[in-house]
């Protein structure tokens, strides 16, 4: 990503925003999303939960309309639909939740939310871990684990300094491993050998 273009969080909002964005499927681990918003507001949490995305209906394992309706019905989150300017997005969210299942590669969100400096929590899978080192600049929880998903929420939410070290790492990891300069600067490199 162009690093410049993310600006690096400096401070946990009063009510917490926590994000999930990504193609709308069930494998990206929306509906434990959901499972830990759940867990949360049972225990009384005061945080503030976003869903963005498009749902992609060619997939069989996309998520019906249905559902997004009756989870903001319920109050459980804020859907956003497709969402264009995702820096601008991010500058305002606290921590990016994507737990996913679906055989990623890097997946583009959590290098933006990287970038931003937000603190993430993913799943322990490849590609996943590639952009979140477990207790440094988020969680890695395990697959289908809304209760470990709930548990990072709230480590990070009432840690302010624990949130903050994480928010540091989370911008260095970015600026070494996926600052758009260096890895062109890098492929060019590569071509010329």
């Amino acid at each position: 990503v162009n690093l410049n273009e993310y600006k690096k969080r400096l401070k946990l909002n009063e009510r917490p925003k926590i994000l999930l964005a990504s193609r709308l499927l069930w494998s990206k681990g929306v509906g434990d999303y959901v499972d830990a918003i759940k867990i949360l507001n049972k225990k009384g949490k005061s945080l503030e939960f976003l869903l963005a995305g498009f749902s992609d209906t060619e997939n069989p394992d996309h998520i019906k309309d249905e559902f997004i309706k009756n989870w903001q019905n319920q109050k459980l989150l804020t859907f956003l639909g497709w969402v264009e300017d995702m820096p601008e997005l991010l500058s305002n969210i606290d921590i990016f939740c994507l737990p996913s299942y679906y055989g990623e590669g890097i997946p583009k969100s959590l290098i933006e939310a990287t970038a931003s400096g937000i603190p993430c929590i993913t799943t322990d899978t490849p590609g996943c871990r590639s952009a979140v080192k477990n207790n440094e600049n988020g969680f890695l929880v395990g697959i289908s684990n809304p209760k470990e998903i709930a548990s990072s929420i709230e480590k990070l939410t009432e840690n302010k300094k624990l949130y903050l070290d994480m928010s540091e790492k989370s911008r260095r990891l970015a600026e070494r491993n996926f600052d758009e300069e260096a890895i062109i600067n890098q492929t060019l490199n590569l071509y010329e050998k």
